[in-house]
């Protein structure tokens, strides 16, 4: 199923490209002091808790969309803050198993540990990248719902863009290595189906998400790296065990590997969909930190192909997770 943050993504940029293209007569665009109130009352005779938000906020130049999209983008704060409180264990993890990583390269004198060691780090460097990102998004995202509002200055969200833009450059960086590490894995298990005695510890690190039972995976045996020789003699009998699954288990590799890759047809879709919106948004910060003037027309065309690409991206998981549900409940049926 898809995530909560998925759909709420989905309704905010989805409620933005209705921003980018309603007429402005719309009546979700009208202030809300026309639907809520008549026009001629005083914020005196409206009720205190009322009145009080409106000596807050300019009330008549609110619509239905800005409320909802505030409070969406208030909800995307809520998601990112709480992904980044991940953040300070991912660096301390990675700095950890960089240390471990260097240690085995001098001393372990298997390739095999090596390879483990390498893939603990890489997955510890995209936890670290993705939970930055998030510490990126979460006030910028605040910040935006405070603009929607009418709380916020105009400079205060260009400053918001920028480090959005930041976080957005960070996130594809990290999402086309991601999209070149599955299309290895996949690659991997298909070598794995027609040789599974492959001495290759890069194609048998592939096994490393199909652990034997009652054995840990390649990456939990380095990480776990309290001697060299130790984890050199855990790895060697990890390659034996791991051998044998790969010869027992060739409908398991099968599956691994078309999953992997339908998993990259979706990351590469979703990927070039965030390069979209990243140069679709850099309309704002090239215009107000660089040396190029701001013209309407091309900030509607900017930020629309942002606000629409990821419209597209959430609607793309959400329907490709309904899709595997169907085919699941097929195959169960």
């Amino acid at each position: 199923m898809a995530s909560i943050e998925t759909l709420v993504a989905f309704a905010r940029n989805g409620l933005c490209v209705c921003v980018d293209t309603l007429p402005s007569t719309h009546f979700l665009k009208l202030p809300l002091k026309a639907i809520m109130f008549d026009l001629a009352t005083t914020p005196s005779s409206l009720p205190a808790w009322v009145a009080s938000w409106t000596s807050m906020v300019t009330i008549e130049e609110l619509s239905v969309l800005n409320v909802c999209i505030a409070s969406l983008q208030g909800c995307a704060v809520v998601f990112n803050m709480s992904g980044a409180l991940g953040l300070p264990a991912a660096i301390s993890e990675y700095r950890r198993l960089r240390v471990i990583e260097s240690r085995l390269a001098l001393k372990s004198r298997s390739r095999v540990a090596e390879v483990g060691a390498s893939l603990a780090v890489r997955r510890a460097s995209s936890s670290m990248a993705f939970a930055l990102v998030r510490l990126l998004l979460g006030p910028s995202f605040g910040v935006l719902a405070l603009y929607t509002l009418r709380l916020a200055s105009q400079r205060l969200l260009e400053w918001a863009l920028l480090l959005m833009q930041i976080a957005l450059a960070i996130a594809l960086y990290a999402m086309w290595r991601e999209l070149g590490w599955r299309r290895q894995k996949a690659a991997n298990a298909t070598i794995l189906t027609t040789n599974p005695t492959t001495d290759d510890p890069s194609v048998l690190a592939t096994l490393d998400e199909l652990p034997p039972p009652n054995s840990d995976g390649l990456v939990a045996l380095v990480s776990k790296a309290d001697d060299a020789e130790k984890v050199r003699e855990r790895c060697d009998s990890w390659v034996k065990i791991v051998r044998k699954v790969a010869s027992e288990n060739q409908a398991e590799l099968r599956t691994l590997a078309l999953r992997e890759r339908e998993g990259i047809r979706l990351d590469a879709r979703v990927f070039w969909l965030n390069v979209v919106a990243f140069f679709g948004y850099l309309v704002f910060p090239a215009t107000y930190f660089g040396p190029f003037l701001r013209d309407p027309h091309m900030e509607w065309l900017g930020n629309f192909a942002g606000d629409l690409a990821w419209t597209l991206e959430p609607a793309l998981i959400i329907a490709t997770t309904f899709r595997q549900r169907s085919a699941t409940k097929t195959k169960a049926d």
